[in-house]
């Protein structure tokens, strides 16, 4: 029996290659020896390793292919509608805010309270969003973004917007969304401005003389309709003024309104809250006449008495000293709170302040120069440097109490 030389198997008759390993088999002095064939040989021992690498480059492709699909899923429009549902069902606004973009921008930082008290006020709308997630009509629609992790396509949720036209009633209305203030607008000039989604405050203020008047109200977005339209009222509250005397002038908060008497005057706005306070004047041949001072309270409106001073020599009656002082004694006796019982904080400022003035003192306030500069007896003093006797200052402190 002979053996290869090269892999050691027996080898019978007169065989020049091995079988096995395919040595070339020669005989050499008698002995049978094997000549080796390089190319041969390396070519036999490489077909195991090139197996494995075949196994293992198809086992690394399907890996591939699975962790691709895996990832894929997870960043598919699928799932990025079914995670934002569900952020919005907890109303999570964190989570939501990684979903939503608007105009393709990533939402960020943004108040979501107005989305958020929509779906709680309306959850029924979220079966809604359901329906048009996958379309491009409804509230919301996913849209492609980009590329996640430069392999994944990236998907969010696009933001529909709606245009909100805001009127009003009224010239110069400064007109807030959720305190935010939008502009300043005019009767038959809306203000019409993009928004999302959700639920809005939308108030209107506008600046009188005498009052503020500010109406507000909730607006209601859900995407039905291209637009959405609300109006401001802020007309404000008026009242009727008249008195027994035409021609009398109305003075409110110490300013001369430029009204007066004679017709119904129909004066406002104004609040009703007794901050503004109203009277009236006339001069007469005998002197100034001025009727008591109302704070206004209600709608309830007002008739003012007036009477024509009566003069005796060159001194006035009692009726038309009180008629030109709130309270004619504060210099020289002590109040008792029946003397200013219901009287309003303005009232009591003007009081109060009333006492300077007998002394000639200069205001400073604009309202409070202009009420005593209409006064007869008052005589500015630029001197004066504001001492009081012992009754006045009592006063002083306790009208300044009860302001």
């Amino acid at each position: 029996m002979k053996y290869c030389k090269e892999c050691g198997i027996g080898i019978a008759g007169d065989i020049r290659y091995c079988r096995n390993c395919g040595a070339e088999v020669s005989k050499v002095d008698g002995t049978n020896v094997s000549i080796h064939n390089p190319t041969r040989t390396n070519k036999r021992r490489n077909k195991p390793w090139s197996f494995i690498v075949i196994i293992f480059t198809v086992m690394l492709g399907v890996g591939g292919y699975v962790a691709y699909q895996y990832g894929a899923s997870l960043t598919s429009k699928e799932k990025v509608a079914e995670d934002f549902l569900l952020a919005l069902e907890k109303k999570d606004q964190e989570s939501l805010e990684k979903f939503l973009f608007l105009n393709g921008e990533p939402i960020q930082n943004q108040d979501l309270d107005g989305l958020l008290a929509l779906f709680e006020s309306e959850p029924q709308l979220i079966n809604q969003v359901k329906d048009q997630l996958m379309s491009k009509d409804g509230m919301f629609s996913v849209h492609k973004v980009g590329k996640k992790y430069l392999v994944f396509d990236h998907y969010g949720i696009e933001v529909g917007t709606y245009e909100l036209v805001i009127h009003t009633n009224q010239p110069e209305t400064k007109v807030s969304v959720d305190g935010d203030e939008r502009g300043t607008i005019d009767f038959g000039e809306p203000l019409a401005i993009n928004v999302t989604p959700g639920i809005y405050t939308v108030s209107g203020e506008r600046a009188t003389e005498f009052a503020t008047v500010v109406d507000e109200g909730k607006v209601t977005v859900t995407g039905e309709g291209e637009s959405i339209e609300t109006s401001l009222d802020v007309t404000g509250d008026y009242i009727e003024i008249d008195a027994n005397e035409a021609k009398a002038k109305l003075f409110a908060n110490g300013k001369d309104t430029g009204y007066q008497t004679g017709d119904v005057i129909l004066f406002g706005p104004v609040n009703l809250d007794g901050s503004t306070v109203v009277w009236v004047e006339k001069e007469f041949s005998t002197g100034l006449a001025k009727s008591e001072m109302i704070p206004i309270r209600d709608h309830s409106s007002i008739l003012f008495n007036i009477e024509e001073p009566q003069v005796s020599g060159s001194l006035t009656n009692e009726t038309s000293v009180r008629s030109l002082y709130l309270l004619p004694n504060s210099a020289t006796q002590k109040l008792s709170a029946a003397d200013i019982q219901g009287w309003s904080s303005y009232e009591l400022r003007l009081a109060r302040n009333e006492i300077f003035a007998r002394h000639g003192y200069i205001f400073q306030s604009a309202d409070l120069r202009s009420y005593f500069s209409s006064l007869s007896w008052y005589v500015p003093d630029p001197n004066y440097d504001g001492t009081l006797s012992d009754i006045e200052e009592y006063n002083v402190d306790f009208i300044q109490d009860r302001e």
